[in-house]
């Protein structure tokens, strides 16, 4: 029968080593998992990924304990190649990040993290990504965001360009109403 109102299913009990089905259930089919969209996001299938970007199927259950869907605005501060977001957007919500390596933002041979979002349609979910150091980041004083979702570093991985000097020089303190800015919004105890 072709677009019935309802799908019945069968699922068979088998104890180990029988051929017999132990028990045998009759159920009303009330909806389907999202396992396809592991292989739909699959790394080995994307245009645009590092050797840091995060494994799909982690990134997804990630985005869906965050409870990213329509209506929320999800962010990414270690963004790398949008693992994250890619799944965020899965789920329905607009994405951004940024990272503090500056290849990983723009991309290389006409391919970044817009590419991706492209490939699988959620190009409308990607709002951008910017260069940005997590402890000096543009967002710290505004509370916009309905979801962090990220995969800090916690080692080093991969060989970094960073921003700025080694020595120090040109870097100066930033202050916003006479405190320094990467303090600023602590309440002091």
């Amino acid at each position: 029968m072709n677009k019935a109102d309802h799908e019945f299913c069968i699922h068979e009990n088998y104890e180990p080593k029988n051929k017999v089905p132990s028990m045998i259930y009759l159920g009303r089919l009330v909806g389907r998992g999202g396992r396809n969209a592991i292989n739909k996001y699959d790394l080995k299938k994307r245009s645009y990924i590092n050797t840091t970007s995060m494994d799909s199927e982690l990134a997804l259950i990630t985005a869906n304990l965050a409870l990213a869907s329509p209506g929320k605005i999800c962010y990414d501060p270690f963004v790398g190649t949008a693992s994250f977001a890619i799944a965020c957007a899965h789920f329905g919500a607009m994405t951004f990040g940024s990272d503090l390596d500056s290849r990983t933002i723009r991309g290389a041979n006409r391919r970044n993290i817009l590419t991706n979002f492209e490939q699988y349609g959620l190009r409308s979910h990607w709002i951008d990504g910017f260069i940005a150091d997590v402890t000096n980041s543009p967002l710290r004083t505004s509370r916009c965001l309905d979801v962090i979702v990220c995969d800090p570093p916690y080692g080093v991985r991969e060989a970094l360009k960073v921003l700025g000097r080694r020595d120090g020089r040109g870097k100066e303190v930033v202050y916003i109403d006479g405190v320094a800015a990467h303090t600023y919004g602590f309440r002091r105890i």
